[in-house]
């Protein structure tokens, strides 16, 4: 997927998973537990990197890294029907090449 968005400096745009909800057994969606302060998305724009000086300090996350962050933190942004998360790099708290698991749970 290519994203329509462009970061700049050391901004990363990420991506929420798409099985983010989960479904009673009467077919209600449940939406992700908003008590959670940290999530993970996917990385999928990367800025170059920010600049001090006359020199560039490179990003250490990279398009397709997983990353989790305090979601306070992110600025949400849709475009072309997507929903983008925007955040500084310092504010990532850590980086994973492991995606979470897709799982569809049925509660009772």
């Amino acid at each position: 997927m290519t994203c329509p968005l462009t970061p700049i400096a050391d901004s990363v745009i990420c991506q929420r998973p798409d099985a983010t909800e989960r479904k009673t057994a009467g077919g209600l969606v449940l939406p992700q537990n908003t008590s959670d302060r940290q999530i993970k998305c996917r990385v999928v724009a990367a800025g170059p990197g920010r600049v001090e000086g006359d020199r560039r300090w490179p990003l250490l996350c990279a398009v397709g890294d997983w990353v989790w962050f305090d979601k306070q933190i992110a600025t949400t942004i849709n475009e072309g029907g997507q929903e983008y998360l925007i955040i500084v790099e310092h504010n990532i708290t850590c980086i994973t090449k492991i995606a979470p698991p897709v799982e569809e749970s049925t509660i009772g």
